[in-house]
């Protein structure tokens, strides 16, 4: 694994010359001094020298001088990058001393991050926004790809929240749907009621008529009797009208004993309740509607909700499965990282920097240099876990402190070297 076995740095920034050799074995290279003397510039030297135009601002060179330099030399290869008010000249050498022919693309491949700061990575789980910014770098590093699935569950979310609307206008119909006492087996067909009540009147008409004839044809016969003293010299007259009543009478017996009265009365209290009855059966039919469309939206909703598992069970497969940068790291449900299914801003400041650490190196797995700028909030336990964690990962940190005294590497003052410890 490379690390910086010396820096070199002339006219960077706020530097006026340098060269610092640090001892291999160390993991942490602490730098201090005052505010103002060219701490930041030390750091700043390694990111020019290795990260190139991206990081260099639009004025790095020390005020009064027209060019800036910086050399570094790693365990395998020397990096030279020249700065001047117009160009940029990098040089990168082999062991052997051979030139690279693409020196950049040769640091392109060794440095990934370089920038990062596991205090900086740490400090973002103070916010909403980084807390995701530091589930994505998680994410980008364990290859993890939630696209699809976040897109998938976006759709089914926003179909839930359309479904719930639509299931509380449901919930509200029903509400103010009465459910009838009872339930009609059907709509009554006025018009037919009424053509039977018709033809009922039309079969009693005829039935009437019937009685009255017979009545009237039975007095007739009464008369006949009465008057057949009275008329004996029309008697066989009116034996003839009596066989010929007679038989008319078997006749119209037999055509009444055909006909089966209807009671019209009984229609016409049903034509009365065919209003109530059909105000119920649309009652009935109103609620069973209000009551099946609530039931088709809770059905939905679980549905989606199930889907919505689904999608929540495959991220958490597809974290599960991933080469994390450090054992029991994870991403809940609420897009945490979590460390011992603990989330992450609830961890120790120990198990924080150690899992900031894992992931700088897991960024830069060729070049192990981390560069840590407000080493000032580390107080001495937590630089002393900062330096175990460096030597557990065989890395190199650089930080950056405001103070003067033996736990210091090197001590800057004025751009130059005041003091090596």
């Amino acid at each position: 694994m490379s690390k910086i076995l010396k820096l070199e740095s002339e006219n960077v920034k706020r530097i006026r010359a340098i060269e610092i050799s640090p001892d291999p074995e160390d993991g942490v290279v602490l730098v201090g001094g005052k505010n103002a003397q060219g701490k930041s510039s030390v750091l700043d030297s390694i990111m020019y020298a290795l990260a190139g135009n991206r990081s260099i601002p639009s004025e790095p060179i020390r005020k009064g001088e027209d060019r800036a330099e910086v050399k570094v030399t790693l365990d395998d290869i020397t990096i030279t990058r020249v700065i001047t008010h117009k160009t940029d000249r990098l040089e990168v050498k082999g062991s052997d001393g051979k030139k690279f022919t693409k020196p950049q693309a040769i640091l392109d491949e060794l440095v990934s991050r370089l920038t990062f700061d596991p205090l900086a990575f740490a400090r973002l789980g103070s916010t909403a926004v980084g807390i995701r910014e530091q589930t994505a770098i998680v994410k980008e590093l364990a290859e993890i790809d939630f696209t699809e699935l976040d897109e998938e569950l976006q759709d089914l979310q926003e179909e839930k929240r359309d479904v719930g609307r639509d299931l509380k206008k449901a919930r509200a119909i029903l509400e103010d749907t009465p459910e009838p006492e009872e339930t009609p087996e059907g709509e009554v067909v006025v018009s037919d009621l009424l053509a039977a009540i018709k033809e009922g009147n039309d079969i009693n008409s005829r039935y009437q008529d019937i009685v009255d004839s017979l009545a009237e044809r039975e007095r007739a016969i009464i008369d006949s009797k009465a008057e057949i003293e009275r008329l004996e010299k029309e008697i066989l007259d009116y034996k003839k009208d009596i066989e010929i009543h007679k038989a008319e009478i078997e006749e119209e017996k037999k055509d009444l004993q055909a006909i089966e009265p209807v009671d019209v009365e009984a229609l016409e209290e049903k034509l009365q309740d065919a209003e109530r009855i059909n105000r119920t059966f649309a009652q009935a039919q109103d609620f069973t509607i209000a009551r099946d469309n609530v039931v088709t939206c809770e059905d939905r909703v679980k549905s989606i909700s199930k889907e919505i598992q689904e999608i929540e069970s495959k991220k958490k497969e597809l974290v599960s499965s991933a080469k994390m940068p450090i054992d029991d790291l994870g991403i809940n449900d609420l897009g945490e990282i979590t460390f011992a299914g603990v989330p992450f801003t609830q961890c120790s400041s120990a198990e924080q920097l150690k899992i900031s650490v894992a992931i700088g190196i897991s960024l830069n797995p060729k070049l192990r240099i981390m560069l840590i700028r407000d080493g000032s909030l580390l107080d001495d336990d937590n630089l002393e876990i900062v330096k175990a964690i460096a030597k557990e990962y065989d890395a190199q940190i650089w930080i950056e402190v405001v103070r003067e005294d033996e736990t210091c590497n090197v001590i800057i003052e004025d751009g130059s070297i005041k003091e090596v410890n």
